[in-house]
């Protein structure tokens, strides 16, 4: 396991861990982001699209290192402007929504998707089904943990998915 992945608190209830330790140190932030966006420097990333709200750190941070913008993807109710929005039912069972805004991507777009924890994938098609009727063009995942099961591995056969946690815990 990467050094910076032993700050992340994995003695948490619930199903998964809490990432905010890890913020906490610049130097291990910065070698975590490298690695997390790594996979997608040479696929022509124009802007990374973040899930609120630990996912718009990561990702901030992400678009920060590909030196691209940002896009935040947002709860259900928050902007005040015409959105897109996709509804999804989350691992506790309770159905959520996230937005982005309608004019937020342009033809010739290419979204890197960033959230810190992927568990059922719910929350991450979801985010994928925002960009569907938009001139841009998703070209893949990232997230510290991506879970493993039919619906991300759904999302790997179709696009490039990259998580820094060994799936050997």
């Amino acid at each position: 396991m990467t050094n910076y992945l032993k700050l992340i608190d994995a003695q948490t209830e619930g199903l998964r861990f809490d990432i905010s330790p890890l913020f906490r140190d610049a130097e291990a932030t910065r070698a975590m982001i490298k690695d997390l966006v790594a996979p997608f420097r040479e696929l022509g990333v124009t802007h990374v699209a973040g899930i609120d709200a630990l996912g718009f750190i990561v990702a901030t941070y992400a678009a920060r290192e590909l030196d691209v913008g940002f896009i935040p993807i947002r709860k259900a109710g928050k902007l005040p402007v015409p959105t897109f929005s996709r509804e999804f039912i989350d691992s506790t069972g309770c159905f959520k929504r996230l937005e982005i805004r309608r004019d937020v991507v342009a033809e010739g777009d290419r979204i890197l998707i960033v959230d810190d924890w992927l568990g059922t994938g719910a929350q991450m098609t979801s985010a994928l089904g925002l960009f569907e009727n938009t001139p841009a063009e998703v070209v893949g995942f990232a997230a510290i943990y991506i879970d493993r099961n039919d619906k991300t591995d759904e999302l790997r056969t179709k696009y490039k998915c990259h998580d820094l946690w060994g799936h050997d815990r």
